[in-house]
């Protein structure tokens, strides 16, 4: 659960100030920790709606991204109960559409919000420590793959630099901490696929 500041901290922490005066934009290590949250495959559970259909209607959006519906959820009283997920939102088998307005809600899994000025990372310790060496990823391949920056990195290192090929392997060695780091993330458990009545 890192703050932003927090983040470019243990980032320039991690690469010391020269080799950090080096990251493209300011906000470039924040918003490679945001990809990283993206790439750990490992999502937010979470509650979406109540979402309402009118008679007639053959989908309904979900209104937000959703990596995958593990459950639709009824009201007690519902008529209407024929909707299976679909891409983007749900679908129901009715060649006729829905027969009753109604609502539902979803248990979900979704990506994690975005990490921002006002809003912290809610992964555990692990997820975080796993965004940072995608970050570091990130970074080195950057520096291996751009000439220009390259250059300057090879100035700013002096003798102390590294050819372009170790920092290619230095960039592989984060990624597979990335890897190692996501494996330590708690086992969700497998979605319950939803089957129509």
């Amino acid at each position: 659960m890192m703050t932003q500041a927090e983040i470019k901290a243990a980032v320039a922490a991690e690469l010391g100030a020269s080799l950090a005066a080096l990251m493209p934009a300011a906000d470039t290590d924040v918003r490679w920790f945001n990809e990283g949250q993206a790439r750990l495959q490992w999502y937010k559970d979470a509650v979406v709606g109540p979402l309402a259909w009118n008679a007639g209607d053959s989908t309904v959006a979900y209104g937000e991204p959703i990596v995958e519906v593990q459950e639709i959820l009824y009201p007690q009283d519902a008529q209407e109960t024929s909707w299976r997920p679909g891409q983007g939102g749900l679908l129901i088998s009715d060649y006729d559409g829905a027969q009753y307005a109604g609502t539902c809600k979803l248990l979900v899994r979704t990506y994690w919000e975005e990490v921002s000025g006002a809003q912290i990372s809610e992964l555990p310790r692990d997820g975080d420590a796993a965004c940072i060496a995608y970050v570091l990823h990130r970074f080195f391949r950057f520096v291996a793959h751009d000439r220009s920056v390259y250059q300057r990195y090879a100035v700013l290192m002096g003798e102390n630099g590294v050819a372009i090929d170790d920092l290619s392997d230095i960039s592989d060695n984060h990624y597979r901490d990335f890897l190692d780091l996501r494996t330590d993330l708690p086992l969700q458990q497998a979605a319950q696929f939803y089957v129509g009545d």
